[in-house]
């Protein structure tokens, strides 16, 4: 197996490291089964959409339901822990992704750093 691990303080935008999270995870798809193939697009595009300032508390009900989805349907290991910290990072700071919505458009296209 493999994994990762990212260390980080609390300058960082849990947005922007999702969104960064959820780039990697569109590249590295091979796209041979459609959840993963659209999943990790349609993260990458809600992601995105936040990050611009256009985002909604919904949308975060999006992710964590298309997460399941991902987990549930995908044919590799890829597909299921693709959306994993995403949706986790939402679980535990959803108060940091609710203030980047509140504060639409921050400076620095989403960066928490001020």
């Amino acid at each position: 197996g493999s994994g990762s691990i990212i260390v980080m303080d609390e300058t960082r935008s849990i947005v922007n490291i999702a969104k960064n999270i959820a780039y990697f995870f569109k590249y590295e798809s091979c796209g041979k089964c459609t959840p993963c193939r659209i999943g990790t697009e349609q993260l990458m595009n809600i992601i995105d959409r936040i990050l611009e300032g256009s985002g909604k508390e919904s949308d975060l009900e999006v992710i964590e339901r298309l997460g399941q989805d991902m987990r549930l349907t995908s044919f590799c290991p890829l597909g299921q822990t693709a959306p994993n910290i995403i949706v986790q990072s939402i679980q535990k700071f959803r108060s940091k992704w609710l203030e980047h919505m509140k504060d639409k458009k921050l400076e620095g296209g989403g960066s928490y750093e001020r």
